[in-house]
């Protein structure tokens, strides 16, 4: 963390008798001043272990920093709070500045800037020099949790519009996309007023993007959303009186609520998997994203992710002849390949669409689960999303995607990266 981070210095210079933490801690101090990083980490540990604030200030730089340890930032993260729970302010800094900027933690400005706040009223200087350094943010995070504040009313008021206005690049003839580092997604801009969509068509045409205004009409807008995904969308940054509020596309197209279903078996309904199809077809990938193989990379890892975590609904038939429970699986044909393939959905109403008049019920799968399918001792291809934008996937194909996720959170545990992942 640059000048913010640096070794305890609160000693009170107390000539009182020292307790075993404070000897263990003062050892620790000795074996960094020696440059001994791998003995004054573990008599760090041990002294936190023991309650002494200031070693787990020092256990969380040496977490924080990869110091007699490897570099850890969630690590780190956790002994910074315990550290401040227990009076240590410059441990209060430093999470808060990890809040802020969300290393080894999920990212929350407010609460690092109240952390960072509270480290400068007891007279942290660094704290204060930050706070100084960001001067004008709190009437942007007011803004924000005011803009956040209207979200829930304004997804429904959204979810019910029948046009809207957005901003069409000519070069491509499709939606203008611009990068919202925050949300690490492409995000389309929609505009509630006409006359604010042609001020920025005019704006990025003046810029070197060529623009115009086009007004979408669709009962409801959500239609017209997520067909959106195909595009490499993520995100809509949607201009409403004077306000921009940023969404993940996925909060303003999500539909039917599982009240009936235990949270935990719950799919992850997530109509990013729309999105899957277009990544994994390398043709439909738009001209600036073969430019830049890094970021086809990362949204190829994400992706994988997404698949990888997610609960799937897939219809099957039950049947209790006999005493016996049978679980039947649903085929359909590609009519392409005359290969038999299961359906499964990652959104209720298109497994409703899809059984209407079919005596099925809905079997909830994870992505393991469904890889480990065999019938008639084979394993058998998945189609996701059978009505949309669908995704093929083969037994060998699932495998690499769960192998390569289990060494990439084994990579992550040990600091490393894994840049390769499987291509489709």
């Amino acid at each position: 963390m640059g000048f913010f981070t640096r070794k305890n210095d609160n000693d009170t210079g107390s000539d009182l008798p020292l307790n075993e933490a404070e000897i263990l801690y003062n050892m620790g101090m000795d074996a960094q001043d020696d440059g001994d990083d791998d003995s004054a980490f573990n008599y760090f540990r041990q002294a936190a272990e023991l309650g002494s604030a200031e070693a787990m200030f020092s256990t969380g730089l040496c977490y924080e920093n990869g110091e007699g340890t490897e570099m850890d930032k969630g690590l780190a993260a956790q002994y910074y709070e315990k550290a401040a729970e227990a009076g240590n302010i410059a441990a209060c800094f430093n999470l808060g500045y990890m809040y802020y900027n969300g290393t080894g933690v999920r990212k929350d400005t407010s609460k690092g800037v109240e952390l960072i706040r509270k480290a400068a009223d007891e007279g942290d200087e660094a704290a204060s020099e930050f706070l100084e350094a960001i001067s004008g943010l709190e009437e942007k995070l007011a803004n924000e949790a005011r803009i956040n504040e209207r979200k829930p009313f304004f997804i429904k008021q959204l979810q019910k519009m029948n046009s809207i206005h957005t901003i069409i690049s000519q070069r491509t003839r499709r939606p203008f996309l611009q990068w919202n580092a925050d949300k690490n997604a492409y995000e389309v801009l929609l505009f509630t007023s006409k006359e604010d969509a042609d001020r920025k068509a005019q704006e990025l045409t003046e810029a070197g993007d060529l623009c115009q205004v086009q007004t979408i009409n669709a009962k409801p807008i959500t239609l017209w959303l997520q067909s959106l995904y195909i595009y490499g969308t993520g995100a809509i940054c949607v201009t409403d009186s004077g306000d921009d509020i940023h969404l993940f596309l996925y909060e303003a197209v999500k539909r039917k609520n599982y009240n009936n279903i235990p949270v935990q078996k719950r799919p992850h309904e997530s109509p990013e998997l729309c999105l899957a199809a277009m990544v994994f077809m390398q043709e439909a990938r738009k001209e600036e994203d073969k430019r830049d193989p890094d970021k086809v990379r990362a949204l190829d890892h994400r992706l994988q992710e997404i698949l990888v975590q997610s609960r799937f609904l897939v219809p099957v038939r039950i049947d209790n002849t006999n005493g016996q429970t049978r679980t039947a699986f649903m085929l359909i044909k590609n009519e392409k390949t005359g290969e038999n393939m299961i359906p499964a959905f990652t959104d209720s109403v298109e497994l409703e669409t899809f059984t209407q008049g079919k005596k099925t019920t809905a079997a909830i799968m994870t992505f393991e689960q469904m890889n480990g399918v065999l019938i008639q001792g084979q394993p058998v291809k998945f189609v996701v999303n059978i009505n949309g934008f669908s995704l093929n996937m083969k037994h060998d194909y699932m495998q690499k995607l769960i192998d390569n996720a289990k060494k990439r959170a084994e990579a992550a545990s040990k600091g490393g990266v894994i840049l390769q992942g499987p291509q489709g």
